[in-house]
């Protein structure tokens, strides 16, 4: 089996059951691809209470700037928990966990192809780019299409793909969360975790589709916000800076590695 084929990817979109119009976009545009697929359903954030919600590993407060999360901020990361477990469980080497308001390019399966053939380089590889702009390329994934290490990965989890490796690491870490998901990621360099970007992105947010993360709070327990202090930001900043200086230069010295194989 070559370490490319797309037979060992599993794609993986989080979808509310009742979101009937959501999933049939989604199962279609997915039927379309050269990709095994599955829907996984959402955790409901109206379900969640606050006690159920700290069961699940939810720790209001417990992290320097974050608040509370919403009830369905919280479910969100217990859908995307799922989903990885899910992927874990599973015989495939790449998962690629979506939103069910996901769109995707046409070079969606290319850049997949290419990104899987030098997986050794990251944990996980964010799709989705919001910020529009790019900064940090270490290499190619297809024509027009860049690998970047991301200083800010910057807001969404509309679409990642995973190793089974970047999976585990990031399941551990959820054993307890303070903050939204996407946030969670972009912390989770303290933990040694690679994350690049693909830039363009290859999934978007579907135009004209709310998002379905609501304002409710979760009943019960309130998380005070603990503002960083300006010597934790200036720290926090600096390691950030260190870390991904490492990564851009590992992941240059990998990509270098992998053409010299093909060539």
């Amino acid at each position: 089996m070559k370490p490319g084929d797309l037979d060992q990817v599993l794609v993986l979109c989080i979808s509310l059951p009742e979101a009937v119009e959501r999933r049939a976009l989604m199962k279609r545009a997915l039927e379309r691809l050269p990709l095994v697929s599955e829907m996984v359903d959402a955790i409901r954030g109206v379900d969640l209470d606050a006690r159920l919600a700290i069961e699940q590993g939810y720790r209001p407060g417990s992290v320097l700037g974050a608040g509370e999360l919403t009830r369905n901020e919280i479910a969100c990361v217990l859908s995307h928990r799922k989903a990885l477990k899910r992927f874990i469980e599973s015989d495939r080497r790449w998962g690629v966990i979506l939103e069910d308001d996901a769109e995707l390019d046409e070079a969606f399966s290319d850049v997949l192809r290419d990104a899987i053939r030098v997986a050794a380089c990251f944990d996980l590889l964010k799709l989705e780019n919001r910020t529009r702009k790019v900064s940090g390329v270490v290499g190619s994934v297809g024509a027009g299409y860049s690998l970047h290490v991301p200083a800010r990965p910057g807001l969404g989890a509309t679409g990642f793909l995973y190793s089974r490796a970047g999976a585990s690491k990031v399941l551990r870490s959820l054993e307890t969360f303070s903050v939204g998901y996407d946030t969670h990621l972009g912390r989770l360099w303290r933990s040694g975790v690679r994350m690049l970007q693909v830039w363009p992105p290859v999934v978007t947010e579907r135009a004209g589709m709310e998002s379905t993360i609501g304002h409710e709070r979760c009943d019960g327990r309130v998380g005070r916000k603990a503002i960083p202090r300006r010597w934790d930001r200036l720290i926090s900043s600096l390691g950030r800076r260190v870390f991904h200086t490492w990564l851009f230069v590992e992941c240059r010295r990998c990509l270098s590695r992998v053409a010299k194989r093909r060539h």
